[in-house]
């Protein structure tokens, strides 16, 4: 059934309600409210109803000239992919990853979200436990064996993959006498060498230079 013709059915449905609710108000309150919607409803439902006809009949008279293209439906949304599976596993060695374009470092004594493949390496290279071995969840007491200062180097850690080899090849390649050993700004500064001494003149009474 095409809209133009479901249209005056629907219209004389509401008016019915309507009245019939009316009729009827004085037994419950709910009954008046609903005569008002029905009766609010076919009145608005009347002029948009012939507005929008309106507008149909012209763009079918567009595209039955060639002065316009068919409407079409839009598309349906496209799914959002399915979550990456990943396994929970307990470290008891520093781990290190790649993950997109960086290296990540996670230190032991930590629960870790790895894809399957990784959380299984790091498994079989014994830096990681699954949540139902004894040991997952208790603190691995030799933990100063893979620091050195502050937070495990990329050194230190157990490689996941083939990136992460590369990256520790590249700051295997860097100069000792370039590195500044805290890591919280070596990405920011480079050591630099030290010119001559600063010498400072002070006057003959007053030799430590404190001011008088």
């Amino acid at each position: 059934m095409s809209f133009e013709k479901a249209l005056p059915g629907a219209l004389a449905a509401l008016r019915t309600l309507s009245q019939a609710a009316t009729e009827i108000e004085h037994v419950a309150f709910d009954l008046g409210a609903i005569a008002k919607y029905a009766h609010s409803a076919a009145v608005e439902l009347e002029l948009a109803g012939a507005v929008a006809l309106d507008q149909a009949k012209g763009i079918s008279r567009s595209v039955f000239e060639g002065r316009a293209p068919i409407p079409r439906r839009a598309p349906a949304p496209v799914p959002a992919p399915p979550k990456a599976v990943l396994e929970r596993v307990w470290t008891v060695k520093p781990i290190a990853w790649t993950e997109g374009s960086l290296t990540r470092i996670e230190d032991c004594n930590r629960y870790i979200d790895l894809a399957p493949l990784l959380a299984q390496r790091a498994i079989d290279r014994g830096a990681a436990v699954r949540l139902g071995d004894p040991r997952a969840g208790k603190s691995v007491a030799s933990w100063r064996q893979w620091h050195g200062f502050g937070q495990p180097t990329l050194g230190k850690c157990v490689l996941l993959d083939g990136e992460a080899q590369t990256s520790l090849q590249r700051e295997q390649a860097v100069p000792e006498e370039s590195k500044i050993m805290h890591s919280k700004v070596q990405p920011l500064f480079e050591l630099l060498d030290r010119g001559e001494p600063y010498v400072i003149k002070t006057s003959p009474g007053n030799p430590s230079g404190e001011a008088a």
